[in-house]
């Protein structure tokens, strides 16, 4: 007895009586865009025209997330993370703190160097001691940046005994 024969294998779409969508691939929805209405018509991928050709675009030192410019940067040292926690995860985290700069992780432990002292400040007071995973967090400020957030709070102090606070 044999067995009737296995139909030929081809790829998705060109056997004959298949029906298929024509996708792009270019636009991905989502967290990159939606690559028609607000690109002006490109995709979410494709490089924007180039309309200062030769020209050197300067980057921006802090993100552009609406935050106003609290001060001069501080680092903060996180460590004892867990091996389980994702990045993002410590990401969004930092991110609840303050408007982040920048963040380096390097295995269990890492650098965030927030936009301001108010943002040091509101992560050292949250995530020290805070339990992640398996593992208690500890964010501390190196001695340098501590000179700058005392000097940060005390006028933070004044100000609000003053009267003049926001």
């Amino acid at each position: 007895m044999s067995f009737p024969p296995r139909p030929p294998m081809v790829p998705y779409g060109i056997a004959p009586g298949v029906v298929t969508m024509q996708m792009p691939t270019h636009v991905m929805v989502g967290a990159y865009g939606t690559g028609g209405v607000s690109s002006g018509g490109r995709g979410a991928l494709l490089p924007a025209p180039a309309s200062n050709a030769g020209k050197a675009v300067p980057r921006p030192a802090r993100p552009q997330n609406g935050a106003k410019d609290e001060g001069p940067a501080v680092t903060v040292f996180i460590g004892n993370i867990s091996s389980r926690a994702p990045d993002a995860m410590i990401r969004a985290l930092l991110g609840a703190c303050g408007a982040v700069a920048s963040w380096k992780r390097v295995s269990t432990f890492g650098f965030c160097e927030f936009c301001g002292p108010e943002a040091a400040l509101r992560c050292v007071r949250l995530l020290h001691e805070r339990a992640l995973a398996d593992k208690s967090l500890l964010a501390r400020v190196d001695g340098k940046m501590q000179a700058l957030v005392d000097t940060y709070k005390t006028e933070q102090r004044t100000r609000i005994a003053e009267g003049g606070g926001e």
